[in-house]
This record gives structure tokens, C-alpha cells and sequence, in this order.
């Protein structure tokens, strides 16, 4: 798959793991192979966005095996939070940031595990 910027995508699924390459644009065109193990809930990757008031909100996380997790919600470029995702629960409150304090907006979270 062609993406973006000249990047080159290849990926294949199966036996709970992906394994594939991705080619960096320009002279270069550095090669690079991967391997992504599945693994039990709550791991994995999660996506989640909404639209309010015009503007469309994008959240990712990743979930380690231990629990640990990184993630965050931006709108266009600018970082609107770092909430910790519960992964049973798929509505995640976010700051609204014309009103600080207020966790008002919500963003539906759509599951992308690996496995």
C-alpha cells in the first residue's frame, strides 16, 4: 500500500501476528521489517475520533500486556489530552478546551486489536 509522503506499506496477517516492511520515501528508500505479536486483552491498539463543533477530535492508544498505556487526543495538530483508557468502556471524556476543567466532549473508541 501506498502511502502518504511517498511511504510504502506491506503487511500480512496470520498465525496472531502481522510481519511486513515499510519502505521510507526519497534516494534512500530505506527497508524496514517488522513483527507484531498478539497478545490477550486488554493489549492492543485502539482508535477512537468524533467531530464537535466542526472540528474532528482523534484519539490512539497503544496497550501493553501489563496493562501499560500510552495514548493521546488531538485536534488538527494541537494535543486536547491524555486521558487513561479503560478498555472495557468505550467512551473516553476529554477536556473541552475552550473550558478548562470541563470534561465534556466524548469520543467513541473503535477497537483495533492485533490478533
Amino acid at each position: 500500500m501506498r502511502c502518504r509522503g511517498g511511504y510504502v506499506l506491506q503487511v500480512t496477517f496470520g498465525q496472531r501476528r502481522a510481519t511486513g516492511s515499510l519502505r521510507f520515501p526519497g534516494k534512500s528508500g530505506a527497508l524496514h521489517h517488522f513483527t507484531a505479536a498478539s497478545d490477550a486483552r486488554p493489549a492492543g491498539l485502539r482508535r477512537g475520533s468524533t467531530t464537535v463543533d466542526g472540528k474532528t477530535l482523534v484519539g490512539g492508544w497503544i496497550i501493553l500486556p501489563d496493562g501499560r498505556q500510552r495514548g493521546e487526543i488531538l485536534s488538527g495538530s494541537t494535543d486536547v489530552g491524555s486521558p487513561i483508557l479503560n478498555a472495557d468502556d468505550p467512551k473516553v471524556p476529554v477536556s473541552d478546551p475552550k473550558t478548562p476543567g470541563c470534561h465534556c466532549v466524548v469520543i467513541a473508541i473503535i477497537a483495533i486489536l492485533i490478533g
